[in-house]
């Protein structure tokens, strides 16, 4: 009886307050236009002639009192006048019976709606603990906020305090206010058919205090339950406290890094002048600063150019350069990283000296305004736009960091007309050319990054953790013989994953190695009028030659080096034993100097990648 009364109340609440609400006004409208306009022609044309006969009415009698006596009677229809009830039904005229039966319907509708808005929140939360399929966002953070807006899904909102989340793009939200008892809320808002659980606290501690209390509910067992964590680093860690939970952690600022790093690739953009190496600038270093740097090194490992370098402009540059060689010791064959210590809107003329030896070591291709401060970052970008025009310090794009846009216009993803002669004549706003202002980590585009855009969290990340374990044999071998990177994905660690969703962040860049024009793919989706979603695989396993031994080798040389640089970005350095404790690993070595054997895993994964980019760009693969 419970899930039949659910279901009606589902199927309730998607005509009067979802989807076919629109619909329902609509109808409401045509029906209302409808029944006055029968009432009028209906006593226009007809009489009732001692109080139970309809008659016709004479044209003498149809005069300008008749007019305004019928419009009267018409919208007295709406409410079920008792005018239109009399006679006998076999001899009632058949606009008549039509007014009748249009008015009775106008106001049984017109009534049910009124009610619901008599109600208001009680109906909201009886639809709330009936829905399938939504998410629960827990928390009051503008995190919160922003991902109710932005997620196209019904969402039982559990809040503290005041419920920010009312008006104008919150219709599909129902907010339910936390008690002491955490479990019969979580209750109230439909746990057990709930599809996904967000947790967006005010800090990463009591945000991962929460999401452990809901992993712990027998109800949340097969839920999806997401964590945000503000600190980068903390991020791809925090699940190792407890790798029971298996809570999936996320943030923004990781999410809008990966986001811009994919929508405009620093290899493209290197290339787009000729650059020796793909070289960044990255202005602030708080999380989304280290995440941009972080995210460059996932997403661009790239054999043209090769070469990559960072600079960092931050006052704290001495504090952040002794904790990025503290927890990445073993990232300095792979990257260079330079931490310049003051501003650069100001006049210090050793900070400049240093950067423009920087910039001459290799030209600029991008430069990121990370600074975490409502108003800064574009007051920091026009400075630094101003003062690159003056000194020729470089041409790149300035992407700025803006989640509400900051009034700038929307770029297509790509390259534009960067390094180009005559590109100042193109009038577009929406073109990238040299010293560009671009916004980046929107909303919409840092929960892209993130993954929660996607049909299901982490599900490309999961296809080639499987086609890792089909590789390498775990399927027919008991759990308890596998290495922990072969455990099944339900099992594994976050460590492990996390380098599973860096691989799937790198497909882009080996196709663009494999010689797709990734720069067309990217431009040809805005001029289409959608940019490309981060989770999207262009459509180019014909690129991949594994035919070829030669091109094979080079991707296979490629994919070593982006294995180190993950290993590196963990924590792991060369050792010539494996020790995990240590983090010691002796593979971290140049390519050159494997063996065989090693060699030839590093073209067996290319070969699967292959597959894989066929099967899912033909929707045929397997993510269980």
């Amino acid at each position: 009886m419970k899930t039949v009364t659910r279901f009606l109340m589902r199927r309730f609440e998607w005509i009067f307050v979802g989807p076919l609400a629109a619909f329902y006004w609509i109808l409401l409208a045509v029906l209302g236009v409808a029944t006055v306009t029968c009432g009028f022609l209906a006593w226009f044309n007809h009489d009732i002639v001692g109080g139970e006969e309809w008659v016709v009415r004479p044209e003498s009698g149809r005069d300008f009192l008749l007019v305004i006596d019928a419009a009267h009677r018409g919208l007295k229809a709406l409410f079920s006048s008792d005018h239109f009830l009399v006679g006998d039904i076999h001899q009632t005229p058949v606009i008549v019976l039509a007014t009748r039966f249009l008015g009775a319907v106008f106001f049984v509708l017109l009534a049910g709606r009124l009610f619901l808005f008599a109600v208001g929140g009680r109906i909201a939360k009886a639809f709330a603990r009936a829905r399938m399929g939504h998410d629960i966002v827990i928390g009051n953070s503008l995190t919160a906020y922003r991902y109710m807006r932005a997620i196209n899904r019904q969402t039982n909102h559990l809040y503290t305090g005041q419920a920010l989340m009312t008006g104008t793009g919150f219709e599909r939200v129902v907010n339910l206010q936390r008690s002491r008892d955490f479990e019969n809320d979580l209750g109230r808002a439909g746990l057990k058919r709930a599809r996904r659980v967000v947790i967006a606290e005010d800090g990463d501690e009591s945000t991962w205090a929460t999401a452990r209390g809901v992993a712990a509910m027998d109800a949340a067992n097969d839920k999806e339950i997401i964590a945000n964590i503000e600190d980068t680093w903390l991020l791809e860690r925090i699940s190792q406290v407890d790798p029971d939970a298996h809570i999936r952690p996320f943030s923004y600022a990781s999410g809008a890094a990966r986001q811009v790093m994919l929508a405009h690739p620093p290899y493209l953009l290197a290339r787009a002048y000729g650059a020796p190496a793909q070289h960044i600038v990255i202005v602030g270093y708080d999380f989304v600063g280290q995440a941009l740097l972080r995210e460059f090194l996932v997403t661009s490992i790239s054999w043209s150019p090769a070469e990559m370098m960072v600079t960092i402009i931050d006052p704290n540059a001495d504090k952040a350069a002794a904790q990025f060689r503290a927890l990445h010791p073993g990232l300095a064959p792979y990257v260079r990283v330079t931490f310049l210590k003051g501003d650069l809107t100001a006049d210090d003329k050793d900070l400049e000296a240093r950067f423009v030896m920087e910039c001459d070591r290799s030209p600029v291709c991008a430069v990121y305004i990370a600074i975490e401060e409502e108003g800064r970052p574009l007051r920091f970008a026009v400075a630094i736009k101003d003062r690159a025009e003056r000194m020729g310090w470089f041409r790149a794009p300035i992407f700025v960091l803006a989640p509400d846009g900051a009034g700038l216009p929307q770029m297509r993803q790509g390259v534009g007309k960067l390094g180009q002669p005559f590109q100042r004549a193109d009038k577009s706003p929406h073109i990238v050319t040299d010293l560009t202002l671009v916004p980046f980590g929107g909303w919409h585009a840092a929960l892209d990054g993130a993954g929660l855009l996607s049909k299901e969290f982490d599900d490309q990340a999961r296809v080639f953790h499987n086609a890792y374990r089909e590789l390498v044999g775990a399927n027919n071998k008991p759990t308890s013989e596998l290495a922990p990177a072969q455990k099944p994905w339900p099992e594994l660690s976050e460590e492990y994953r996390v380098s599973n969703r860096r691989v799937a962040a790198h497909l882009r860049a080996k196709l663009d190695a494999a010689g797709f024009d990734l720069a067309s793919w990217l431009e040809g989706g805005c001029t289409q009028g959608r940019a490309h979603m981060t989770h999207e695989v262009p459509p180019a396993a014909h690129v991949l030659d594994l035919d070829d031994i030669a091109e094979l080798d080079r991707l296979a040389s490629l994919e070593h080096q982006r294995w180190s640089v993950d290993r590196a970005l963990n924590g792991w350095r060369y050792g010539r034993e494996r020790n995990d404790q240590k983090r010691l690993h002796p593979m971290l070595v140049k390519e050159r100097q494997l063996s065989e054997e090693e060699r030839e895993k590093d073209r067996n994964n290319i070969r699967q990648t292959a597959r894989l980019i066929r099967d899912i760009t033909n929707g045929d693969f397997d993510k269980s």
